[in-house]
């Protein structure tokens, strides 16, 4: 396969400006996912002008739940792949957005260490870094060349535990991971904890983070049947790291730092395990899990990331199977 995929980028645009500001994201995408014991090799396409969903098919290799990924400019990796809900593995599949109709498998790109359940902060245009899980081990996927660095290149993150989630900009990836709080600095690639380790609202599984372009992150639900806790999101700057707590209070449509009514439902305990996207102006939460009424589900909301207020919308369900969490989401 071709190395080197996006180098014409880098020669016009050069690497001095914030990968976030220079460029327009339009698409997100979720590879993968899964409802109960039946894992998917769906990809699923959000058109971001329209605010509809679009089912690229069954196109991966591979399925996978419980797996994660990151993106190049040109292209969506997922790692982690299995055919088997629930099981541990090293397998990559890549996607060309140029395309979008074809997914690959390369060994190169495969994972130095099995996990299932692990985070990947993204730096953006320059790798990706798998850890945690079954593993403190951090490992390397170089955008440029394409291929998975040795296992513990990027030293050890802390994480031995499965149930995380992660948010990053241009500088750093901040990532929890059940109760355990970490930042990757990118230039250094070291790993530090923080002053914020105890800052959220509630100590959870399955809190997912939301990345987008404001200067800010999200942390998206909590793994709980309360339709109070359940449906907190909060609020992070990435420069200080400081937090801003999702209130308590009744959920409801458009409630700021809460989740929407999902499917109009209020006695919705809100979704966890989401598959998050970076828009220009909002991020959106594609797919999860309801730990109430719905469980797996296909139902999707948006956070306007400037005002904080999120909204259920009808037309980016995923399609093309029964409810998709803990995919690997993308954006272009």
């Amino acid at each position: 396969m071709a190395r080197y995929p996006f180098a014409e980028s880098r020669s016009v645009i050069g690497p001095q400006t914030a990968y976030m500001y220079k460029r327009i994201f339009s698409r997100g995408y979720v590879m993968g996912g899964y409802k109960n014991s039946a894992a998917w090799n769906t990809v699923n396409m959000a058109n971001y002008a329209t605010e509809t969903m679009v089912n690229r098919g069954n196109i991966m290799t591979i399925a996978g739940n419980y797996i994660d990924g990151a993106c190049s400019p040109t292209t969506a990796y997922a790692w982690g792949l299995h055919n088997t809900a629930n099981t541990t593995s090293v397998v990559a599949n890549y996607m060309r957005f140029s395309t979008d109709t074809t997914c690959a498998a390369d060994s190169g790109m495969d994972m130095k260490t099995t996990r299932t359940d692990f985070v990947s902060p993204s730096w953006p245009e320059h790798a990706a870094y798998p850890t945690g899980a079954t593993s403190a081990n951090t490992d390397k996927f170089d955008y440029w060349t394409e291929t998975m660095a040795a296992a513990g290149t990027v030293g050890t993150s802390g994480f031995t535990a499965a149930y995380g989630g992660q948010i990053f900009d241009d500088e750093r990836g901040i990532c929890q991971v059940a109760a355990a709080y970490r930042m990757l600095v990118y230039a250094t690639e070291t790993w530090s904890g923080g002053s914020w380790t105890s800052a959220l609202s509630s100590y959870a599984y399955h809190t997912k983070g939301q990345s987008t372009k404001a200067g800010h992150g999200y942390w998206w639900g909590y793994h709980v049947s309360s339709t109070d806790t359940g449906r907190r999101i909060d609020k992070q700057s990435y420069s200080t790291q400081s937090v801003t707590v999702g209130p308590s209070g009744s959920p409801g449509n458009g409630q700021v730092l809460r989740q929407a009514n999902i499917n109009g439902s209020a006695s919705s305990p809100g979704n966890t395990e989401t598959n998050n996207t970076i828009g220009q102006d909002k991020g959106y939460a594609l797919g999860g899990y309801d730990h109430g009424t719905h469980g797996q589900n296909n139902y999707s909301q948006t956070i306007q990331v400037h005002t904080d207020v999120v909204y259920y919308v009808a037309g980016l369900n995923m399609i093309g199977h029964d409810g998709a969490s803990s995919g690997a989401p993308s954006q272009t």
